[in-house]
């Protein structure tokens, strides 16, 4: 029984036709973000419709009256649910699965329809309760039902308002974009403004850093200018110093061709032959020359003129043989003298030729002081010389074989035996016409050849018309020798011969005469000032070279700070521009719209806020 009152307690449960009724409106808030703005808000409102479980049409109603009406007089079978279900619930719970094994017992029947009377009487008074709450819930219907109506009407309205909302909204998220852009402008601007303000002060020092170094710039440019002057004075000083020594240099130029000139003069008088010297050491010149000059000669042919001797060979042999006797000189008691060239000069040099064609077979001679000397002379000659005898011979390499002559160093020459042709005829002999290194040769010579009495003379007319006359012909004068090539015998022997002669000295050197070594001493004197000239204009030279170098670096500093002075005065002048202009008034316009376009946006965000918050307090 208890089963069976809970099942209809759980079908009356059931029969009211208004299951649930549920009206709510909300306003939610989301976020919404982009990835190239800022997270904005959004409101939107969701609206839950109403939801019934009930019969609304007038049969299921009038059905449920005649339910409760006949439900008074009528048993348990012939009774009806309203609209079926209470009958049916009623059936369900008799009849059901679960009790029938209960039910089907005999011997519980008369306890059950006992038990089922008292349930009835139950029953009957909560079907009473029943009624009354379906009249109560019949009421609450007719309510809900004009709720319901009243309730769609606000339901339109909230509608509006939402799309209102969503324009506002969507306005506000305009409005926050307008007021981030104008919030970056000013953020801008201020950041413009502190630019300004460094810039201005970054001008200020620009101006003050240029005014100093324009004015250092200026001294240093003075200090320059000052250097420069001093430098072009000395690179003048010194240019009009080389000009100076160049125009001297060229006089004394001119100085040395004139010389040039009277030394050429001077040579050709004291070389009055006229003969071209040419290189002794070169014997086909020589044998040309003396073949060109002896024309008339019959014995004078290119064979025969010596093309045996090597005059170059002779004194290189001749030079090494004195050195040979210095290294035995302790094997001699005295040094020897010689050889014969080397010990004499020629005065002069009209008659050198002349002079070496006379003294020819002595040049190679050596004199010693005594016998021992000369076998110790005559050993050393055999074993350095080819040939034999007491020298003349010339070896197959055209080296002439020394000789030597035993002679007294010690004896003395008489100067009054002899009276000088130089003084009394106005002649010269070979005596006077030769400088000895030691008068020893002097005797030697005068001994062996008679030096003091051969005479030099000019021609052959000349020495003819001296040695033809008896009384003119001089005591002392045994041979005549002519620059043309002849010798004459003086009277009674009275002949003339002619005579082989070279154009030039071979191995002896002449005395230079006086004036032409006056000339090439003046010449020497010349070159010398050329060449202190030449030293002084080197160094004037490379001394204002060096002022150049000077002058260009300090021209080029100078160019350098007048270029930087230029770009500091620039810098200045556009410091004071930029500070005189400022900012614009143009800029101010711009921030004082931005600002009035700020505030407005501001108060339009207030007033959105203000309508949210009253929407809210509505809802």
């Amino acid at each position: 029984m208890d089963q069976a009152r809970e099942r209809i307690k759980s079908c009356i449960s059931a029969l009211p036709p208004l299951k649930s009724v549920k009206v709510y409106a909300e306003i939610k808030e989301e976020v919404v973000e982009e990835p190239t703005k800022p997270k904005e808000r959004c409101f939107s409102l969701s609206v839950v419709e109403l939801s019934w479980n009930e019969t609304t049409s007038s049969s299921s109603e009038s059905e449920e009256d005649d339910v409760f009406e006949n439900s008074k007089g009528d048993t348990l079978d012939n009774s009806h649910s309203v609209s079926g279900t209470i009958v049916n619930l009623t059936e369900d719970t008799i009849t059901g699965p679960e009790n029938q094994e209960t039910i089907s017992t005999s011997s519980d029947l008369s306890i059950s329809y006992e038990c089922l009377d008292n349930e009835w009487d139950l029953l009957e008074a909560e079907k009473e309760a029943l009624w009354v709450l379906h009249k109560r819930i019949k009421k609450q219907k007719t309510n809900v039902v004009k709720s319901r109506s009243a309730f769609e009407s606000k339901i339109v309205e909230i509608c509006q308002l939402q799309a209102e909302l969503k324009g506002r909204i969507k306005e506000r998220v305009e409005m926050k974009l307008k007021i981030k852009t104008c919030k970056e402008a000013i953020e801008k601007l201020k950041s413009d403004k502190q630019e300004a303000k460094r810039i201005t002060e970054n001008l200020h020092q620009t101006k003050e850093k240029a005014e100093t170094e324009l004015v250092e710039a200026q001294a240093k440019y003075d200090l320059l200018r000052v250097d420069e002057d001093k430098y072009s004075d000395r690179f003048e000083h010194y240019g009009k110093k080389v000009k100076a020594s160049v125009e001297e240099r060229t006089t004394l130029y001119r100085n040395i061709d004139s010389l040039n000139m009277q030394l050429v003069d001077l040579e050709v008088a004291d070389d009055e032959t006229g003969i071209k010297h040419l290189d002794a050491s070169d014997p086909l010149q020589r044998i040309e020359s003396e073949y060109a000059f002896y024309p008339n000669v019959d014995n004078c042919t290119p064979e025969n003129i010596g093309n045996a001797e090597n005059p170059k060979k002779c004194v290189e042999a001749m030079e090494n043989f004195t050195m040979i006797i210095r290294a035995n000189i302790h094997r001699f008691k005295h040094l020897p003298m010689g050889p014969l060239f080397k010990c004499l000069k020629i005065q002069r040099k009209r008659f050198s030729h002349l002079i070496e064609h006379v003294l020819r077979p002595y040049l190679f001679t050596f004199l010693v002081d005594n016998i021992v000397d000369g076998l110790v002379m005559e050993e050393l000659i055999a074993k350095h010389f080819e040939g034999t005898g007491n020298g003349g011979s010339v070896d197959s390499h055209g080296v002439v074989r020394p000789k030597y002559f035993v002679y007294d160093f010690n004896t003395q020459y008489q100067i009054g035996s002899r009276i000088s042709l130089a003084m009394e005829l106005d002649l010269e002999n070979l005596f006077d016409a030769v400088h000895f290194d030691d008068v020893v040769w002097g005797m030697f010579l005068s001994q062996k050849i008679q030096i003091e009495k051969i005479i030099f003379m000019e021609n052959e007319s000349l020495g003819f018309m001296l040695m033809s006359n008896l009384k003119r012909n001089p005591e002392e004068c045994n041979l005549v020798y002519t620059l043309d090539g002849f010798t004459i015998d003086p009277f009674p022997c009275f002949r003339t011969k002619r005579i082989q002669l070279y154009p030039y000295t071979v191995y002896l050197e002449c005395f230079p005469d006086p004036k032409i070594e006056q000339v090439r001493t003046k010449i020497k004197q010349e070159q010398i000032k050329i060449g202190n000239l030449d030293a002084e204009i080197y160094i004037h030279r490379q001394i204002q070279m060096e002022v150049a170098e000077e002058l260009d670096k300090i021209r080029s500093e100078m160019s350098k700070l007048h270029v930087e002075a230029t770009k500091y005065h620039k810098e200045k002048k556009d410091a004071e521009a930029q500070l005189k202009k400022g900012i614009s008034a143009a800029n101010e316009q711009k921030v004082l719209k931005l600002l009035r376009t700020s505030l407005e946006q501001i108060k339009e965000g207030i007033m959105l806020s203000k309508l949210m918050k009253n929407f809210r307090s509505w809802k």
